[in-house]
């Protein structure tokens, strides 16, 4: 008796989409890592209009300005360096899963829209958290 094995449809491809996915992923922590870098250089310079962590209680003056561009840019940097292996680990445990089992489109849509955005919501999290920090030093 022949034991025959149904084909699972174009694994590669599969592969490519999930690897796609994690560069794509990687991208939130990786603007994090440099916008929060470049908030932390904003900091030490005056306020302008082009670059830095603008609202109107940061604006209000300049120890404001450096208060809420420092507090921004720390944040960002340590969610960057949080998120990044975490969406790398969670993509090559789906790569892998999707690889193994054949299942196809059902797990790199949660995957996309899950751990995708999981870093976009952390990634707007900066405005309450340095607003936050700013009223209760400020105030």
């Amino acid at each position: 008796m022949c034991n025959k094995r149904t084909p699972v449809p174009a694994r590669g491809i599969v592969m490519g989409i999930t690897v796609s996915m994690i560069i794509v992923g990687a991208l939130y922590p990786i603007f994090m890592l440099i916008f929060g870098r470049v908030l932390l250089k904003c900091a030490n310079q005056s306020r302008n209009s082009a670059l830095g962590y603008k609202t109107r209680r940061s604006t209000s003056s300049q120890e404001a300005w450096v208060f809420a561009n420092t507090i921004a840019g720390r944040y960002w940097i340590r969610l960057g360096l949080i998120c990044l292996p975490i969406i790398i680990i969670a993509g090559l445990f789906v790569g892998l899963y999707v690889h193994n089992t054949g299942v196809e489109d059902s797990s790199l849509l949660r995957y996309f829209f899950g751990v995708l955005g999981f870093p976009l919501l952390l990634f707007l999290s900066v405005i309450p958290y340095t607003e936050r920090k700013l009223k209760t030093h400020f105030s």
